[in-house]
C-alpha cells in the first residue's frame, strides 16, 4: 500500500507543477482524489477504482511527461484490488 501511496504522491506533484498548462491536469487530479480514499478499503467497489484508474491513464496520455507515472499508479493500485 505504501508503494501505491508513493506513486500517487509522485504523480500528484508532477500534475500540480503542470496545473494551468494542460486542460487534462485538473481532471487527472480529481481522479487521484477519488482513488486515494479507496486505498484503505480496496475491497470496496474495486470496479469503480479500475474505471477511474483507466480514465487517469488516458487523461495523462495527453500530458507530456506524466504517462509513465500514471501507469505506475495504475499498476500499484490494481495490485491492491481483489482479483488482481
Amino acid at each position: 500500500m505504501d508503494k501505491a501511496r508513493e506513486s500517487i504522491d509522485d504523480l500528484r506533484q508532477r500534475l500540480e507543477a503542470l496545473r494551468g498548462q494542460y486542460p487534462e491536469v485538473d481532471a487527472a487530479l480529481r481522479d487521484l482524489d477519488m482513488i486515494t480514499p479507496r486505498l484503505d478499503e480496496p475491497d470496496h467497489d474495486p470496479g469503480t477504482v479500475r474505471y477511474v484508474l483507466q480514465n487517469l491513464v488516458e487523461r495523462c496520455g495527453g500530458i507530456p511527461g506524466v504517462l509513465a507515472a500514471a501507469q505506475l499508479v495504475q499498476s500499484t493500485v490494481v495490485a491492491l484490488l481483489p482479483g488482481s
